[in-house]
């Protein structure tokens, strides 16, 4: 059973003294911090971090070579659940250039929550979909997952540009017969089905041992890498990526649609129109697809749920609680959206059930409150600054 929050202060104050006294009184036991936790190996944690996110990588891949052979409603899904879980893997190339190693090769996967909708009607009508360099000349909010998503499951007539646009003006899309834009909207999935295949064997290739080896690049974290000159550089990139559950997956996919944070964004909730993956409505299985990859850094990413993760660094300083606090809050997030009462959040809001929404919300910020206060305290990381103070 989780602790008591007042019961989480005692044993946080507790280690805190702890670490104290052991600095100021000498003693025979060698000195333990989260860093240097006795014969902790945290060159072998930091490997299994950059091993974890390859294989996240390599299964993407997979599903991505499905999609560009066959670009449907099947294929997409398989490449977004497996994108999912990637989306908590940016550190190296995968990361923000501000971050060691981050080349930004994010958004051209998936740009959400960015889509180009009137852009993407745009090149239906002039074919710009069909021109060699389209992945070089068009913008990431007509490409990707978020594209393609859009073009394999969005029916409608309509598109979404103004009456006074050239499309509209002109009268090029209304001229567009049912069948003939069908058809456009399939080669254009296609041609973006394709570009991700492409980038994907690009990231794969600068991970892989034996080409680009980023693997090794983090495996020798404070060990002479080019990137990472200390493995508290290394550990603190993976913890920034792991914050995209707390600044992403609860904020922004849950709890700005249905108002609980940035009323600006949701004046009169529910929002729907802010919800993920609108077209697929699949904005709870991508959550899901979050909580799961979380759960692979901090318990163990192997295939039965363990293997070498923060939960070991912290049960090597001692926070076994938090280790187990964290383990139980995963699994009981997971629960609650699994045994969510509607097909999706959409059928929720339009029952008029956002409770339903909201627990889903307070079960991801179990662990992402602890993730901001225990966890990064005790392992003595660096909180990101943008989520500095955000207890939301």
């Amino acid at each position: 059973m989780r602790a008591s929050s007042t019961l989480r202060r005692i044993r946080i104050v507790a280690l805190a003294l702890t670490f104290a006294l052991g600095c100021s009184k000498p003693t025979s036991r060698p000195q333990t911090t989260a860093l240097d936790a006795g014969s902790f190996d945290k060159s072998a944690l930091v490997t299994a971090f950059g091993t974890c996110a390859l294989d996240t990588y390599r299964a993407f891949d997979a599903t991505a070579k499905q999609l560009a052979a066959n670009p449907t409603r099947t294929t997409w899904t398989a490449a977004m659940d497996a994108w999912q879980e990637a989306e908590l893997m940016q550190f190296g190339p995968l990361g923000g250039t501000a971050l060691p190693g981050g080349q930004g090769l994010r958004d051209p996967f998936y740009a959400w929550p960015l889509l180009g909708r009137c852009q993407i009607d745009r090149a239906i009508v002039n074919k710009s979909y069909e021109a060699a360099d389209f992945d070089k000349t068009s913008v990431v909010t007509t490409r990707g997952l978020g594209a393609l998503e859009y073009l394999l499951f969005y029916e409608g007539a309509e598109n979404a540009c103004g009456s006074s646009e050239d499309i509209n003006a002109s009268g090029a899309w209304a001229a567009l017969s049912k069948d003939e834009l069908a058809a456009r909207r399939a080669a254009y999935a296609k041609v973006l089905a394709k570009d991700l295949q492409t980038r994907s064997t690009t990231l794969l290739d600068l991970w892989e041992p034996s080409k680009g080896n980023f693997l090794g690049t983090m495996s020798t974290a404070g060990k002479g890498s080019a990137v990472y000159p200390t493995l508290e550089s290394a550990l603190n990139s993976v913890v920034d990526a792991l914050y995209y559950v707390d600044e992403v997956t609860k904020d922004r996919k849950v709890a700005i649609p249905i108002g609980l944070v940035d009323p600006a964004a949701c004046a009169a909730p529910p929002c729907g129109d802010l919800l993920e993956s609108r077209y697929a409505v699949r904005a709870k299985q991508h959550v899901r697809s979050n909580v799961v990859a979380l759960r692979k850094l901090l318990i163990g990413c192997s295939a039965d749920g363990t293997g070498l993760a923060f939960d070991d660094l912290l049960d090597a300083v001692g926070a076994n609680a938090i280790a187990d606090d964290l383990e139980g809050d995963l699994k009981a997030a997971l629960d609650v959206i699994d045994k969510f009462p509607h097909a999706s959040f959409e059928e929720a809001m339009a029952k008029g059930d956002l409770e339903s929404i909201k627990k889903v919300q307070l079960a991801i910020k179990a662990v992402t409150d602890t993730l901001k206060t225990e966890f990064i305290s005790v392992l003595k990381l660096e909180l990101p600054k943008r989520v500095a103070g955000d207890m939301d």
